[in-house]
């Protein structure tokens, strides 16, 4: 009744009644009960009616509310906006450390497999060189030491690979002290020659390409004298007059055919003192002891040959001797020779050798040769000849010396496995000298020709060794061959022995530092450090137990430690350098030493009391006296060991083989028995 009454006052016309009669059914609906149409005014009237009368109010906190509305869309905004920028960062985060990941993925792999790159390139480097060394040590034996001092040099700059197997095969390499002269022509000398005061000394080859074949050099100063004679064209023969500087040598003129003009030039002078003409070639030629004659083998045109003495005074010919048989075709280098005294010469043939008395032209003794002759030689006294065939890799052969007073055979001179170019007698008749085209040069002792024994072999040629000369001191050697020319010093001290001979010591009693320079050995009860040419240099260290008491040694790969391992379970470790050492025991029974490394760290294998196949299988720190690993081992005794080049993995075997072997890795510090049936 009361939304009816002030329906009926509102002041708003159009929400009053329309009529009364509006009224009086609305007062009608009430009465029965029925909705009416007056109702309490509406929420959103309500509010117009406020806004209407608060409009300022209204509009400010319209304003208010619009900016708070504005700002809360601002700040959402930029909170997404933010969340977004964070979510993306923490995305690239993860991208990039997800790309950190696969570049050092990457970078290890790379790392990986730059470490597999040099360990199969040092471990390519280090088969190489292994074959290499091997196959020095087959050149050396082969005789190849041209081979042998390539393969040296190729592996030269390896230092983290050259063990004592180097310095050995070095020195091996080195041959004799020597001088080594330039050469002007190819090398091969087929006739060298010293003058008698040992000043000068001259080298004869084949003129190659319009080249000089005849060189003279100053042997005081080393150099080559240019003010000697010339020869452009042919073979050179030519020797030094025993008792002067007179040098008899040889040329040819093509324009002349087989003419050859021999000539004599005075070393001292500088001058020539005459010459003559000589049908043919001349295949050798020698002086008589008292340098009045010069004897010449002339090979004719006409495939003859003779002999020819000729005055050096009288400037003419004295004395022809026929040569039959003489043919330098089947001999390479020297066929011709004569004693001192100018009476008996010695030539080559197609198949043997032939003396002959140069005083009456008689043929003397025929020698049988065994192939084609390479060089011959008479001793001094002409009581002994030596004959040199061809012979190639054949140790069973080699020159012959003969007894030319019954043409008996006396001996062969065995060792050289290529042929034999150049014999060369000392004065005295008992010593030697051969040069062959296995590159070395032997000296031999013929004081018994029944029984000769070689002295010394002299390696430096690179290729074959062809010619040979004896200077008037007996102590300089002069030879050719390969483009090489070399004095050889033959004083004892001047030449590097082939072996050093050390005694009482035994297989593991020995070790070379890094450098190769020091060899430290174990020689009975002393331990001695040698350097030097040779090792020759020596110096007792410090005194170490009876060899008795030693029941096994070894030095660390440098040198600097040595352990002693003894029967009463100790063991003794020696700082070499220092000349200080510690001992310890470390066992029951016996120790076996097994391997010492450069810090010190000694691997032993000591018994066990409780049985003869139980072994105890240690890494000891003696100086600090610290067990760094240990592995009880069932097996049987120790056999073989070793350790990688880094020295982190041992690999042991043992006496049986199917006990296995035990495998150290020092650096998991883990040990693993491999089963090896």
């Amino acid at each position: 009744m009361d939304w009816i009454v002030l329906k009926t006052l509102e002041k708003d016309r159009t929400r009053r009644y329309e009529t009364a009669n509006g009224l009086a059914e609305d007062i009608r609906r009430h009465l029965s009960d029925e909705p009416v149409l007056a109702a309490k005014p509406s929420f959103s009237y309500q509010l117009a009616k406020l806004y209407y009368r608060h409009k300022p109010t209204f509009a400010a906190v319209a304003g208010i509310a619009i900016a708070l509305v504005i700002g809360t869309v601002v700040s959402t905004a930029q909170a997404i906006s933010a969340q977004n920028a964070r979510d993306s960062e923490a995305h690239q985060k993860v991208l990039a450390e997800e790309k950190r990941k696969e570049a050092e993925e990457a970078k290890a792999t790379a790392d990986d497999q730059r470490q597999q790159a040099e360990q199969n390139e040092l471990e390519a480097r280090r088969l190489l060189y292994a074959a290499d060394m091997r196959d020095v040590g087959r050149a050396l034996d082969d005789e190849e030491f041209g081979q042998a001092k390539r393969l040296m040099q190729r592996q030269a700059s390896q230092k983290n690979l050259q063990g004592w197997e180097w310095r050995h095969l070095w020195l091996k390499t080195q041959g004799g002290r020597r001088q080594q002269l330039s050469m002007f022509h190819d090398g091969n000398g087929h006739s060298l020659s010293f003058s008698p005061d040992g000043k000068w000394f001259a080298d004869g080859s084949v003129s190659v390409g319009g080249q000089d074949a005849l060189c003279v050099w100053n042997l005081e100063s080393g150099q080559r004298l240019n003010s000697a004679p010339e020869v452009k064209y042919g073979r050179v023969r030519l020797a030094f007059s025993p008792v002067s500087n007179l040098l008899a040598y040889n040329s040819q003129d093509t324009s002349e055919g087989k003419v050859t003009r021999m000539h004599l030039w005075n070393a001292d002078t500088q001058e020539s003192v005459a010459s003559f003409t000589l049908q043919g070639t001349c295949e050798g030629l020698a002086f008589s002891s008292d340098g009045k004659v010069l004897i010449l083998a002339n090979q004719l045109p006409d495939d003859a040959s003779c002999i020819v003495q000729w005055d050096i005074e009288q400037k003419k010919t004295i004395n022809t001797v026929q040569a039959p048989g003489m043919n330098v075709f089947f001999s390479r280098w020297e066929s011709f020779a004569i004693d001192r005294q100018a009476r008996t010469a010695i030539y080559a043939a197609q198949d043997f050798v032939q003396t002959v008395d140069l005083r009456t032209g008689e043929l003397l003794k025929k020698l049988p040769a065994d192939g084609n002759i390479n060089g011959v030689a008479i001793s001094p006294d002409g009581r002994i000849a030596v004959v040199a065939s061809a012979i190639q890799h054949d140790f069973t052969r080699g020159p012959v010396l003969w007894d030319l007073s019954t043409g008996q055979k006396l001996s062969t001179l065995l060792g050289h496995v290529d042929s034999v170019s150049e014999i060369v007698f000392w004065p005295d008749g008992k010593t030697i000298a051969t040069a062959s085209l296995d590159q070395s040069i032997r000296l031999w002792d013929i004081s018994d020709p029944r029984s000769p024994g070689m002295i010394r072999i002299l390696r430096g040629h690179e290729s074959w060794v062809t010619q040979l000369a004896l200077a008037p001191d007996q102590k300089t050697l002069i030879s050719s061959g390969g483009g090489d020319l070399f004095i050889w010093n033959l004083n004892q001290d001047g030449v590097v022995p082939d072996e050093l001979e050390i005694k009482d010591v035994t297989g593991s009693g020995f070790a070379f530092s890094q450098d190769g320079e020091i060899l430290v050995t174990i020689e009975g009860t002393q331990v001695v450090r040698r350097k030097g040419p040779a090792y020759q240099e020596q110096e007792t260290l410090f005194q170490i137990e009876e060899p008795a008491r030693q029941r096994s040694k070894a030095f660390s790969p440098d040198a600097r430690f040595l352990a002693i391992g003894s029967s009463d379970g100790f063991v003794t470790l020696w700082d070499v350098p220092n000349r200080q050492s510690v001992r310890r025991k470390v066992g029951e029974k016996r120790v076996r030493i097994i391997h010492v490394k450069n810090d010190g760290v000694v691997a032993i294998e000591a018994e066990r009391s409780d049985g003869f196949r139980v072994k105890q299988f240690e890494f000891h720190d003696l100086r600090h006296s610290k067990i760094l690993s240990s592995t009880t081992l069932y097996h049987g005794m120790h056999a073989f060991a070793a350790y990688s080049p880094d020295e982190n993995v041992f690999v042991r075997t043992n006496g049986s083989s199917d006990l296995g072997a035990l495998i150290h890795d020092r650096q998991r510090n883990r040990d693993e028995i491999l089963n090896t049936e």
